[in-house]
């Protein structure tokens, strides 16, 4: 690997010095150490960066992965590529490299998953791929030396065992403890969010948790409005993180009574925001991050006075009315203002280092209070540094949008280890086809499903369909969460995602066609149709005499035969959304 450093704006290298490691990892894989220093007395601008480049021949360089890619996983040329900053709170420094039969050519991975950085990755126009780390200089204030570890992985593996590898390499180097996930963070439930809004009471919500109980859900998170009347208000009174008693007249008796369901309780609360009509607003005048959105200011976590206010929020909330956990929303919003001066009365220099305090704190509180409590963070904020402090990480937003649910489904779990990874809230119209709303929960398989739907508007075909995949995803849960995960071809979004767990395994076709392959060694096999196709197209490597059943989208039994299965492809009849089952008898 061919590599160069400089720093914008810092003509000599001589201002900053840096001694270069190199170890072989593994056949393919190598780590560079670079150990950097420099005078901190000597004034820095705040444009200043450092700038690392690699270059690396491009050899069946077809497609390119990061985990802010989002639809787009084009190889451009790296000076065209729209480069996002990663840190804490918004996605992950790695870039993936790989080709058209799913392989890894080149995968980039960086240490630094606290402060910004940038990674872009991309051919140039001499034959080869190059590689250019960025990281702005005015994150580091007073300090004088700067360790960076870059893993560069060129095997010829899966490229999602590449990214996984990338996980545990962060892991270790980081010293990344991930938060345990219960049980309860993998079985499905209900949000109050697109269902209801702001229209939530007491009443409504547990309603709504008897009929989300009764389809198979286990808890309730209710999201936003348990605070304000009404939408017109926005965020305009957080902060103050008063029970609306209109709404919520003995909340200590309104969760005792969901729990008496069966039902586990969690409450949202947008973590940086204090309302410009909060009483609480001028409390912390001078302590913001600056600018206003929806009617409210970010808060600067760098003081101590914030951190503690807002970690007493969440373990008063959690003990006085006994939550099973905590929807903590809005952590992207917290980035390193513009003409941002360092203040004698903070603590932390580095926002995302404060950051990082605040969780702990509030994750360290929690669990002493219930070591099983459950922390949601949505995307961007997925990111491995993000696993110390939630375990259960969900999709961003995306109302009736199932192909944006299994995107982000796959594109988390790729970096998520064994973190609980969460669709966003299905919702769908009631009057629309079963089918169509049955494919929604597909794209949620191999996720842990949020439902959103206003039940008692639901017809009874949809609530058999729903009953039906809430089962089936609990029961077959261990595969579908846990087990190993093969998600094929990122740049045509995943078109076919397989789950196995030694002799049992599943696979999910999402695009019409598409050709499914019993896995070898399988003995119980499970094909779901997520295409509007009505037959499902079997490859066996063998001839094979296999008992087959077929269910359509509500879990009814359309036929059960045996199957003399040819070697090559087998077109069998399975409906949209409906379940093909397979038992090898040879």
């Amino acid at each position: 690997m061919e590599y160069t450093c400089r720093c914008g704006k810092i003509s000599s290298m001589n201002e900053i010095t840096y001694r270069e490691e190199a170890r072989e990892i593994e056949a393919g894989v190598t780590e560079y150490r670079f150990c950097f220093s420099w005078d901190a007395e000597k004034a820095r601008a705040d444009s200043d960066v450092l700038h690392i480049s690699m270059l690396h021949p491009a050899f069946s360089c077809r497609n390119r992965w990061n985990p802010l890619s989002g639809p787009s996983r084009k190889l451009d040329a790296i000076w065209r590529n729209t480069v996002r900053e990663t840190k804490l709170s918004t996605g992950a420094p790695v870039v993936c490299i790989f080709n058209t039969d799913d392989r890894n050519t080149y995968t980039v991975a960086v240490s630094e998953i606290l402060k910004s950085v940038k990674v872009n990755a991309g051919p140039n126009e001499g034959g080869g791929v190059e590689c250019v780390i960025s990281i702005p200089m005015a994150q580091f204030h007073e300090a004088k030396e700067y360790v960076l570890r870059i893993r560069i992985d060129t095997r010829s593996i899966p490229y999602y065992e590449a990214l996984d590898d990338v996980r545990a390499w962060w892991e270790d180097v980081n010293g990344i403890v991930p938060m345990p996930v219960p049980e309860q963070a993998r079985l499905p439930m209900y949000s109050s969010w697109y269902a209801y809004h702001y229209a939530i009471l007491d009443s409504v919500i547990e309603e709504a948790c008897r009929q989300a109980k009764a389809l198979g859900l286990e808890g309730i998170i209710v999201d936003d409005g348990w605070q304000i009347e009404q939408a017109a208000q926005g965020y305009a009174y957080c902060g103050d993180w008063e029970i609306m008693r209109s709404k919520f007249p003995d909340m200590k008796a309104h969760v005792a009574r969901v729990h008496e369901m069966g039902m586990k309780y969690m409450m949202w609360f947008s973590v940086p925001y204090v309302g410009i009509y909060s009483k609480n607003y001028d409390r912390f005048k001078g302590k913001y991050l600056g600018g206003i959105r929806s009617n409210a200011q970010v808060l600067d976590p760098r003081y101590q006075d914030v951190r503690v206010f807002l970690a007493d929020i969440y373990e008063r909330f959690a003990r006085e009315y006994d939550l099973d956990g905590l929807k903590l929303d809005f952590i992207d919003e917290f980035a390193i203002p513009t003409g941002d001066t360092v203040k004698p009365e903070m603590d932390y220099t580095c926002v995302q280092e404060a950051v990082s305090a605040l969780l702990t704190e509030v994750k360290d509180r929690l669990i002493a209070f219930k070591p099983d409590f459950m922390i949601e963070f949505r995307q961007n904020y997925t990111g491995p540094g993000m696993r110390r402090f939630g375990n259960m990480f969900r999709v961003g937003d995306c109302p009736c949008d199932g192909y944006s649910n299994h995107i982000g489904i796959a594109d988390i779990r790729l970096l998520a280890g064994n973190s609980a990874v969460h669709s966003d809230m299905v919702i769908w119209n009631s009057e629309e086809p079963v089918e169509d709303s049955a494919l929604q929960l597909l794209d949620c398989l191999f996720g842990v499903l949020q439902y959103s739907v206003r039940i008692e508007e639901q017809d009874e075909a949809h609530l058999r369909m729903s009953a039906f995949w809430i089962g089936f995803m609990k029961a077959h849960r261990r595969l579908l969460l846990e087990s190993k995960f093969i998600p094929e071809e990122p740049q045509n979004m995943y078109p076919l995602i397989t789950v196995q767990d030694g002799t049992e395994a599943l696979s999910c076709v999402y695009a019409r066609d598409r050709v499914v392959t019993i896995p070898d060694g399988v003995r119980h096999f499970y094909v779901a149709n997520a295409t509007r196709c009505d037959y499902v197209l079997l490859r066996s490597h063998v001839k094979r005499d296999m008992r087959i059943t077929v269910r359509n989208c509500m879990g009814e039994r359309l036929s059960q035969r045996n199957l003399h299965a040819e070697q090559g492809i087998n077109c069998i009849d399975v409906p949209v959304a409906g379940l093909l089952e397979c038992v090898m008898e040879s």
